[in-house]
């Protein structure tokens, strides 16, 4: 099952995409905690379970999930963690995308070639086992972009997720998990 939290936000969110199946798989270091929530949860999805996982953690976990996956375009993806709001800053390689079928869709496969770099500012939250992404700012090398046209790159990534993944409608947390808060720092997750 697929932790879907960049994530969404991804990013907290996109970078959350392969967590669950993953956690198993990767060499966990002493002190990340994200990795730890992940197996435990894995385990024993029970309620009642509060974590409290550090940015840098998280930071961890996402740099060497990209690297071991090529996690679909995205080569780089760097997380800060804010009061109920996070920031964001991803490399993406815009010659692996495939963008959707529209006007939209071909502005962005005609102006957009080679590795990008998009930063956004937006919010993820969790609450009642139901998880939810906004994208309330972006910019793309620099330029200031609508929140809509970040939502179709971004959903033109979860497309190609296993399995697809729209982080701009509400999804079902996984593994038990019920409320997610985002602090300076830190995410708070409970079961």
């Amino acid at each position: 099952m697929k932790l879907k939290l960049m994530i969404s936000g991804w990013f907290l969110l996109l970078p959350l995409a392969g967590l669950a199946q993953t956690a198993s798989e990767t060499a966990e270091a002493p002190e990340n905690r994200f990795l730890a929530m992940l197996r435990v949860l894995q385990e024993d999805p029970a309620p009642g379970k509060t974590f409290r996982i550090p940015e840098s953690d998280l930071n961890a976990f996402v740099t060497e999930e990209v690297a071991r996956h090529r996690v679909s375009a995205v080569e780089k993806v760097v997380v800060l963690l804010l009061d109920g709001h996070f920031s964001a800053e991803l490399l993406v390689d815009t010659e692996q995308l495939e963008f959707e079928d529209s006007m939209t869709g071909a502005l962005l496969q005609s102006m957009l070639k080679g590795k990008q770099t998009l930063k956004l500012e937006g919010v993820v939250s969790g609450a009642g086992g139901t998880g939810r992404y906004e994208t309330r700012r972006a910019w793309l090398n620099g330029v200031a972009l609508p929140a809509s046209l970040v939502d179709t790159i971004l959903k033109t990534i979860g497309k190609r997720q296993d399995p697809p993944f729209d982080p701009t409608r509400p999804f079902n947390l996984p593994s038990g998990i019920q409320d997610i808060t985002l602090y300076p720092g830190e995410v708070e997750v409970k079961t």
